[in-house]
């Protein structure tokens, strides 16, 4: 009989293997929560920016527009008032011009009549004119047609040999064909694909890591013009590694980043699972990958150990309560080691599911300044009847949840040497928790 319980224990391999693995279906889960939110997140910054932009195209065009319509307001309002005072000066000239040259209303009025006569008399003479300048041009038009059909008739024509009637036309097509050969072979030349491939190569986003590539470009430069095929033929394979190269950082670079990004997202995954906040300043820190990879895979150690903790936890509860123990903190946080039941007149304390000792202590409890006697053989009582449950328990934790006893230590509950705690004013026996069984 023992108030006092220690042992060693292991959790069967079996067992421990469904905790490995419920642990990495917890992560991939997490891991596809955390990719699928990083996706919305991009998604909706995209739509964002997109809306900003759409918002400030609008925005620019309504203050350009309204800027042209109002200095094309102004612009037509400084015209008409241009014209209005070129209008007036003119008017008032005419005015004055008239009054000097024709003096009062009725000689105006006179002047008038005999200029609306002349006027209708020049009409009728143009249009004589008219007729006889169309009569004139007719003739015109019908001697030099005659003329053009004489000169057609007299003009030689030219004969061409049999099976040679289009060479007029091969002619032009042959001098039109050389041109454009010339044009492609000039595109083909190798200077020109030195060039292509050297420009190309110049814009690549590590080209500033590659010294010899603008050294190259420079020396390509000063060469004169007759020299430059020469220097592109000689200088091309140079120039097709310093591009392989340049690619090949490119793809290391871009692996790199997957490779962090990836990194960054088991980070947030693992720090969801452990419901702890992710450092912001450690996923920013682009030298820390190291420690990024390391502090992740700590974290999941840590996961998994917590599991195994909540795992034999549970299993132990499950047990008690069979048993007619119940918990006192069935919500306890994950960072206590201690579990305490409730039992009749005394307190059952259970530590070390974090380890590999598992410690099971009964406790007698008293209500005023000091243990009575009577208490204490109260608690001893309690005590000798876990004792008895004893063998029970540690065959249900092997059989049903693969939780090995190795070697059981225990001390005998003395009245003398039995620990006594002291009762909470609060009414103890705390709540039953609901059964918890998990099985893996």
């Amino acid at each position: 009989m023992s108030s006092y319980l220690t042992s060693p224990f292991i959790l069967e391999e079996r067992r421990l293997q469904g905790i490995v693995d419920q642990c990495s279906r917890d992560f991939y889960c997490a891991l596809i929560e955390v990719e699928e939110q990083e996706k919305r997140i991009k998604q909706q910054k995209k739509e964002q920016e997109e809306r900003a932009r759409d918002y400030d195209a609008a925005k620019e065009a309504a203050v350009l527009s309204g800027r042209e319509q109002k200095k094309r307001l102004l612009e037509e309002s400084r015209r008409k008032k241009t014209a209005l005072v070129e209008r007036l000066k003119n008017t008032e000239i005419e005015i004055e011009v008239f009054s000097e040259k024709y003096g009062g209303m009725e000689a105006a009025i006179e002047r008038q009549k005999r200029l609306v006569l002349q006027l209708h008399n020049t009409l009728e003479d143009f249009e004589e004119i008219e007729q006889h300048v169309i009569r004139h041009e007719a003739e015109i038009q019908r001697e030099i047609r005659t003329v053009s059909e004489e000169e057609a008739g007299a003009r030689p024509r030219h004969v061409y040999p049999e099976g040679r009637a289009e060479s007029r036309g091969k002619k032009g097509v042959s001098l039109q064909i050389k041109k454009e050969r010339e044009a492609e072979r000039a595109k083909d030349s190798p200077r020109r694909i030195f060039e292509d491939r050297l420009n190309r190569t110049m814009g690549l986003p590590y080209a500033g890591k590659l010294p010899s590539l603008e050294a190259l470009k420079e020396q390509y430069d000063k060469e004169k013009d007759y020299a430059k095929t020469a220097f592109a033929v000689t200088h091309m394979k140079q120039l097709e590694a310093m591009t392989r190269q340049l690619e090949d950082l490119m793809k290391l670079e871009q692996r790199g980043l997957e490779k962090r990004n990836k990194d960054i997202l088991r980070y947030r995954a693992i720090c969801g699972l452990m419901e702890i906040p992710a450092d912001e300043k450690l996923i920013a820190d682009e030298k820390a990958e190291r420690l990024l990879k390391h502090t992740c895979d700590e974290l999941y150690r840590k996961y998994e150990e917590k599991q195994r903790e909540r795992y034999i936890t549970d299993s132990i509860t499950c047990v008690m309560e069979k048993h007619g123990i119940f918990t006192q903190n069935s919500d306890a946080s994950w960072g206590d080691d201690r579990m305490h039941y409730e039992m009749e007149h005394a307190s059952l304390d259970v530590s070390g599911m974090d380890g590999d000792r598992l410690i099971m202590e009964v406790s007698g409890e008293y209500v005023g300044e000091e243990p009575t006697l009577n208490e204490r053989r109260k608690g001893v009582s309690a005590a000798s009847h876990f004792c008895s449950l004893l063998a029970d328990i540690e065959a249900e934790l092997r059989d049903d949840y693969g939780i090995v006893f190795c070697q059981v230590l225990t001390e005998k509950p003395r009245e003398e040497t039995i620990r006594m705690k002291r009762k909470k004013s609060v009414a103890a026996g705390g709540s039953r928790s609901s059964k918890k069984e998990r099985f893996i």
